[in-house]
């Protein structure tokens, strides 16, 4: 009835439509990956609270883990570790390899408050497997790290993980562990620092081989193994250990090797790449091993603080929010707020001993390890019991001057702005050679141009220039005739001169826009218009009514124009058809 449709006007339907169909699966298809949020594994994880028993295994991507016994009434933090890249100290002993350390006991006491897992071969450590935990631990490692191994770990502590690596005794090459370390700005010794007062290789750390840190609270001594030292390390790095600066730690077979005195051993760093991630630096893998098969040594946890200072370092790696809560000075203030906030010392309860103690003075918005504050020359302590001065403001009167000044040079009250009270305040008068102690140098009029020294301070003026401003008007005359400014030489900001304004132009200096036409007079002035004309110029219209613009990106346009216009035309040549 209708007749046989053309045979090019079929191909040109199914055209159309297909182009159609193409654009609009485009337009999705733009759509869905503009808005795409892949969002990345977060590092800090906590173990849900099940027993999981001792040796458990279980495989993540093909990579054997042995977990730990987890304590199950306090917050847990994960730990790996690394035992896959043939490290010189093992947790469980290893029947192919004769081992002279172990840390079996020292990893079950920390994983009473954390949970562990033991790394032990398969896969390499990849990001996906770091952000499981909140701890990587590197123990010496004979083997080297896979480059893609050093890059995640490297992005992983960047982006706010930790890490603790225990470098390998005495040995010269490059250590996996340093491998590692190399890329936080770490470098061990070469060769091993000993005692020579002490047998067997073995070094005493007591005294000023220890510093304050949370890490060292409550630890007065250490015996650990001879260790290289760390010869090098980034700018923001803290040492907590090192060896003796009076000669008696050295290197046995160099005794005057300069790197064997003052070297650090153990070494931190914090807040990495800005993003809170913490590093700790050990260069001793023997400090905390709990076996040893040579009969003439030791097991080294259980001697001395060895034991405090394991469990400190593991506190302080892993608990960001509530990190090492010891307060050795009983003043309410953690050792960990005095050192690194307050910069305080957490062993004194009055630190700058100004007979206030750090809990007022921290209370109180004081500093704890300054006995002046805010630096004004008076004592904490006077401003705030003998001195009705404020310990924390330089400048209590708010008069430019400093409390301690008033006091001791100018003999000014330092609670009250203006001493004399004749309307200046005493800083004015000081930086003005008055004398902040005579109420009548007030009246005076030190330039002689009818204003006195009282309404040059209020009206911003010179008191020893007639001309503040120096725009050919005198002082009083802006003030009392022309009603402008003594101290700008362009009241209104119009880029004229007040003088130019009122006996040049005959413009309102007041006003930049003298005859209101929303052209300023400096424009009209250098357009040739007259600034006192609002019908000079005449209005444009493609000035005043700017045209307006609209802008479409050419894939909505073609979207939303031509392709609907496609099936349209096709339609209309149909039609004629």
């Amino acid at each position: 009835m209708f007749g046989t449709r053309p045979k090019r006007i079929k191909k040109l339907e199914i055209f159309s439509g297909v182009f159609f169909l193409i654009i609009i699966f485009f337009s999705g298809f733009v759509s869905v990956m503009t808005t795409r949020n892949e969002t990345q594994p977060s590092w800090k994880t906590m173990r849900n609270n099940s027993l999981e028993p001792n040796g458990d295994t279980k495989s993540i991507d093909e990579t054997k883990i042995v977990q730990l016994y987890p304590q199950l009434d306090i917050i847990q933090y994960r730990i790996l570790f690394d035992e896959a890249h043939n490290p010189n100290s093992l947790i469980e002993e290893n029947e192919h390899y004769y081992i002279t350390y172990n840390y079996r006991l020292y990893m079950e006491l920390i994983g009473l408050g954390h949970a562990v897992d033991i790394f032990k071969s398969g896969s390499l450590i990849d990001l996906t497997l770091l952000s499981n935990y909140d701890l990587l631990v590197i123990p010496g490692s004979y083997d080297d790290y896979d480059p893609q191994e050093i890059v995640a770990i490297e992005v992983w502590v960047n982006s706010g993980g930790n890490i603790l690596i225990f470098d390998r005794d005495g040995y010269s090459t490059l250590s996996g562990a340093e491998e590692i370390a190399l890329r936080f700005g770490f470098r061990f010794s070469e060769e091993g620092i000993y005692d020579d007062e002490f047998s067997y290789g073995i070094l005493e750390l007591e005294g000023t081989n220890i510093l304050l840190h949370p890490i060292t609270a409550n630890v007065q001594k250490l015996i650990v193994g001879g260790t290289r030292g760390i010869t090098h390390k980034p700018s923001g790095a803290r040492t907590i250990l090192k060896s003796d600066d009076d000669g008696t730690a050295y290197y046995q077979e160099y005794p005057d090797y300069p790197e064997a005195r003052n070297v650090p051993i153990m070494s931190t760093l914090i807040n990495i790449s800005g993003n809170g991630g913490r590093l700790v630096v050990l260069a001793i893998n023997s400090i905390w091993n709990t076996y040893d098969t040579y009969v003439y040594s030791f097991p080294y946890f259980y001697l001395e603080d060895n034991r405090q200072l394991a469990i400190n370092t593991f506190n302080w790696l892993v608990d960001k929010d509530q990190i090492m809560n010891i307060d050795n000075d009983n003043d309410t203030l953690s050792d960990y707020l005095e050192l690194y906030v307050l910069n305080s010392d957490p062993y004194s309860n009055d630190t700058d001993q100004d007979n206030l103690l750090d809990i007022f003075e921290y209370e109180n918005g004081l500093k704890l390890n300054s006995n002046d504050t805010d630096g004004d020359g008076l004592n904490d302590f006077d401003e705030y019991y003998n001195l009705p001065t404020n310990p924390i403001l330089w400048d209590t009167d708010k008069d430019l001057l400093g409390d301690g000044d008033e006091y001791f040079v100018y003999g000014t009250n330092a609670t009250l702005k203006d001493t004399d009270i004749d309307g200046i305040p005493d800083g004015y008068e000081v930086f003005n050679l008055m004398d902040p102690l005579d109420e009548t140098d007030a009246v005076l009029d030190y330039d002689d141009d009818q204003l006195t020294n009282l309404e040059e301070y209020k009206f911003g003026g010179n008191i020893y220039n007639n001309d503040t401003d120096a725009d050919g008007l005198l002082d009083y005359d802006e003030i009392y005739i022309y009603y402008t400014k003594v101290f700008s030489n362009d009241t209104d900001l119009d880029g004229l001169t007040d003088y130019d304004e009122l006996f040049i132009y005959h413009t309102d200096p007041r006003d930049r826009d003298t005859d209101d036409d929303n052209y300023s007079d400096r424009l009209e002035i250098l357009e040739g218009w007259d600034p006192l004309d609002p019908d000079d110029p005449f209005p444009r219209p493609w000035v005043s009514e700017p045209m307006p613009t609209v802008k479409i990106s050419i894939s909505i346009f073609s979207i939303l124009v031509i392709v609907p216009l496609i099936p349209t035309v096709i339609y209309i040549k149909r039609k004629r058809k």
